[in-house]
């Protein structure tokens, strides 16, 4: 009875899997990099690793986002909080 269930479950998993590849593929459903996934898991800011895989300094990122340098760097280190629109605006240029 419990190989049933689990084979049952298996081919659910796989059913799923297929689906969310199938949306992967047509660009309906995102992926996040390995790389950035490890920065963040590692400790690294989101915004941080985010930057690192677009290959854009801080001073290019902060450009494009309107804000300043400094700005950045105390978002990135966590000693400075931002604001929605900050963070729209780092979305946008990442």
């Amino acid at each position: 009875m419990v190989a049933m269930i689990e084979e049952k479950e298996y081919a659910r998993d796989i059913r799923d899997a297929k689906i969310i590849m199938a949306r992967v593929k047509t660009g309906a459903e995102g992926t996040i990099p390995g790389d950035v996934v490890r920065a963040i898991i590692g400790g690294a800011h989101p915004v941080r690793a985010w930057r690192a895989h677009r290959g854009l300094t801080a001073a290019a990122l902060a450009g494009q986002a309107g804000i300043a340098r400094a700005y950045l760097s105390q978002i990135e280190t966590r000693k400075r909080k931002k604001t929605a629109g900050v963070l729209r605006a780092l979305a946008k240029a990442l």
